[in-house]
């Protein structure tokens, strides 16, 4: 058993020098950017920043919020639109099975009537 437990710390700390070699590669590839929207972003030491020549100003991204909340009003009308054009086709749908059942029945007591 004392064997056992010496092959799982050896397995250990193989994976410990793997996982360092790992982190030491990672650090030797230098920083991640990313560019979304012409915005570029670095991930460096854990964070997200910003490049600070395209930073917008506080009243550029207080204006940028507005807009943005301005569209999601204007979107969430347009759903709200298409929900009651949906209930209106239901409904619509099945006054049209309705009249049909009736014309059918209609149909039906004529020509046993005939």
């Amino acid at each position: 058993m004392h064997a056992d437990a010496h092959n799982v710390i050896a397995r250990r700390r193989k994976r410990l020098r793997r996982s360092e070699q790992t982190m030491q590669e990672l650090e030797n590839l230098g920083p991640i950017v990313l560019n979304l929207n012409n915005q570029k972003l670095t991930f460096d030491n854990g964070q997200w920043i910003a490049d600070p020549a395209l930073q917008m100003t506080e009243g550029g991204s207080q204006t940028e919020v507005k807009d943005l909340r301005r569209e999601k009003r204007k979107l969430r009308k347009e759903v709200e639109k298409y929900m009651r054009k949906a209930e209106e086709m239901k409904t619509l749908k099945e006054k049209m099975n309705l009249l049909d059942f009736k014309y059918q029945l209609l149909l039906e007591m004529a020509s046993l009537s005939l």
